[in-house]
Protein backbone atom coordinates (compact mmCIF):
# COMPACT_ATOMS: atom_id res chain seq x y z
CA UNK A 1 0.00 0.00 0.00
CA UNK A 2 2.61 2.43 0.65
CA UNK A 3 4.49 2.13 -2.45
CA UNK A 4 0.91 2.80 -4.30
CA UNK A 5 1.06 6.15 -2.47
CA UNK A 6 4.17 6.82 -3.19
CA UNK A 7 3.61 5.98 -7.06
CA UNK A 8 0.47 8.23 -6.39
CA UNK A 9 2.19 11.29 -5.48
CA UNK A 10 5.23 10.88 -7.65
CA UNK A 11 2.49 10.58 -10.58
CA UNK A 12 0.41 13.44 -9.24
CA UNK A 13 3.38 15.79 -8.51
CA UNK A 14 4.71 15.29 -12.32
CA UNK A 15 1.25 16.03 -13.83
CA UNK A 16 1.73 19.48 -11.57
CA UNK A 17 5.06 20.02 -12.53
CA UNK A 18 3.53 19.61 -16.26
CA UNK A 19 1.02 21.76 -16.13
CA UNK A 20 2.30 24.32 -14.31
CA UNK A 21 5.06 24.42 -17.46
CA UNK A 22 2.51 24.43 -19.45
CA UNK A 23 0.81 27.74 -17.78
CA UNK A 24 4.21 29.38 -17.41
CA UNK A 25 4.51 28.64 -21.20
CA UNK A 26 0.90 30.07 -21.93
CA UNK A 27 1.82 32.91 -19.93
CA UNK A 28 4.65 34.27 -22.68
CA UNK A 29 2.29 33.97 -25.83
CA UNK A 30 2.16 37.97 -25.62
CA UNK A 31 5.67 38.39 -25.74
CA UNK A 32 6.60 35.67 -28.41
CA UNK A 33 5.98 36.38 -32.24
CA UNK A 34 4.02 33.85 -33.94
CA UNK A 35 5.52 34.26 -36.79
CA UNK A 36 8.82 32.70 -34.92
CA UNK A 37 7.37 29.55 -33.12
CA UNK A 38 3.31 29.44 -33.83
CA UNK A 39 2.81 25.89 -31.76
CA UNK A 40 2.89 28.10 -28.60
CA UNK A 41 -0.08 30.01 -29.25
CA UNK A 42 -2.20 26.62 -28.73
CA UNK A 43 -1.69 26.68 -25.48
CA UNK A 44 -3.42 30.38 -25.86
CA UNK A 45 -6.79 28.38 -26.23
CA UNK A 46 -6.30 26.06 -23.69
CA UNK A 47 -5.20 28.51 -20.82
CA UNK A 48 -8.46 28.72 -19.07
CA UNK A 49 -8.28 24.96 -18.53
CA UNK A 50 -4.72 24.81 -17.38
CA UNK A 51 -5.17 27.46 -15.11
CA UNK A 52 -8.14 25.48 -13.57
CA UNK A 53 -6.39 22.48 -13.26
CA UNK A 54 -3.29 24.17 -11.92
CA UNK A 55 -5.93 25.91 -9.24
CA UNK A 56 -6.98 22.35 -8.65
CA UNK A 57 -4.10 21.17 -8.10
CA UNK A 58 -3.44 23.96 -5.28
CA UNK A 59 -6.64 23.21 -3.48
CA UNK A 60 -5.34 19.59 -3.63
CA UNK A 61 -2.07 19.86 -2.38
CA UNK A 62 -3.10 22.50 0.48
CA UNK A 63 -5.74 20.10 2.06
CA UNK A 64 -3.31 17.22 1.46
CA UNK A 65 0.28 18.20 1.24
CA UNK A 66 0.55 21.92 2.14
CA UNK A 67 4.20 21.96 0.94
CA UNK A 68 3.66 21.11 -2.35
CA UNK A 69 0.62 23.35 -3.21
CA UNK A 70 3.84 26.40 -3.41
CA UNK A 71 4.64 25.00 -6.97
CA UNK A 72 1.31 25.95 -8.51
CA UNK A 73 0.62 29.32 -5.97
CA UNK A 74 3.84 30.58 -7.10
CA UNK A 75 2.98 29.62 -11.29
CA UNK A 76 -0.02 31.32 -10.70
CA UNK A 77 1.44 34.62 -9.28
CA UNK A 78 4.12 34.88 -11.87
CA UNK A 79 1.03 34.67 -14.39
CA UNK A 80 -0.91 36.77 -12.64
CA UNK A 81 -0.80 39.70 -15.13
CA UNK A 82 -2.28 36.91 -17.92
CA UNK A 83 -4.40 35.43 -15.21
CA UNK A 84 -6.54 38.77 -14.45
CA UNK A 85 -6.67 39.91 -18.75
CA UNK A 86 -8.41 36.50 -18.95
CA UNK A 87 -10.82 36.83 -16.58
CA UNK A 88 -11.06 40.53 -16.12
CA UNK A 89 -9.81 40.55 -12.77
CA UNK A 90 -10.07 44.58 -12.30
CA UNK A 91 -10.74 45.48 -8.92
CA UNK A 92 -11.77 49.38 -8.84
CA UNK A 93 -11.86 49.95 -12.37
CA UNK A 94 -15.45 48.91 -12.55
CA UNK A 95 -17.30 52.59 -12.74
CA UNK A 96 -16.02 56.13 -14.25
CA UNK A 97 -14.58 58.81 -11.14
CA UNK A 98 -17.11 61.06 -9.91
CA UNK A 99 -17.52 64.41 -12.38
CA UNK A 100 -16.03 62.73 -15.44
CA UNK A 101 -18.27 62.49 -18.92
CA UNK A 102 -18.30 59.15 -20.09
CA UNK A 103 -18.71 58.42 -24.00
CA UNK A 104 -20.01 55.01 -25.04
CA UNK A 105 -19.86 54.19 -28.73
CA UNK A 106 -21.92 51.46 -30.40
CA UNK A 107 -21.62 50.50 -34.38
CA UNK A 108 -24.25 47.69 -35.79
CA UNK A 109 -23.27 46.30 -39.11
CA UNK A 110 -26.57 46.32 -40.76
CA UNK A 111 -25.10 45.89 -43.94
CA UNK A 112 -26.47 42.46 -44.46
CA UNK A 113 -30.23 43.18 -42.52
CA UNK A 114 -31.27 43.64 -46.38
CA UNK A 115 -31.94 41.10 -48.67
CA UNK A 116 -28.65 41.00 -50.48
CA UNK A 117 -28.22 39.45 -54.17
CA UNK A 118 -25.27 37.31 -54.45
CA UNK A 119 -25.44 37.41 -58.39
CA UNK A 120 -24.51 40.73 -58.11
CA UNK A 121 -21.22 40.69 -55.87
Amino acid sequence: MHFLRLITRRVLITVNVIMVIMLLAGCLIPFVNPGHFWPLNFLGLAFPYILAVVLAFFLFWLIFHPRYCLVSLVAILIGWKSVSVVFGLHPGHATPPAGEQVLTVMSYNVRYFKDFDYSQS
